[in-house]
């Protein structure tokens, strides 16, 4: 599984939003770069017979000091992201403050034999996603 953040070639891809009452939440990205960084930059399972589930972890981190929204997405099948013990699916939404460290998990179940791999992208989430969302 490989890592890909935004580039500048799409606007949207490299911007977040910022209203008043999220003035400590990051209001633009510099060269379309997403301030994180992580400890590792491929997850590499190995064999995993299909009905078996593996799973991989790494820490993300906030570089910068704003709040930083992310809507992490895994485009991979048999790849999961687990919180709180829980699977929750290919798309995993977070906030890391300032300097904030996160361990993020993924499960592997592959389903049949054979080679397996995905691309997992982060995103910055704008903040009128995220008041639509709370009003659904």
């Amino acid at each position: 599984m490989n890592f890909d953040r935004p580039s500048t070639r799409n606007s949207q891809a490299g911007r977040a939003s910022a209203n008043s009452s999220d003035s400590g939440t990051l209001s633009y990205l510099q060269s379309g770069k997403l301030p994180i960084e992580s400890t590792r930059t491929e997850l590499i399972w190995g064999c995993v017979k299909p009905g078996k589930t593996i799973s991989q972890e790494f820490i993300l981190r906030n570089r910068c000091s704003q709040r930083v929204r992310l809507q992490a997405t895994i485009n991979g099948q048999g790849f999961k992201f687990i919180k709180d013990q829980t699977e929750t699916g290919t798309t995993l939404s977070l906030m890391l403050h300032s300097l904030e460290s996160r361990t993020i998990t993924v499960n592997f179940s592959p389903n049949s034999k054979g080679a397996a791999a995905a691309k997992l992208m982060f995103l910055p989430i704008e903040n009128d996603a995220i008041h639509s969302k709370r009003q659904m």
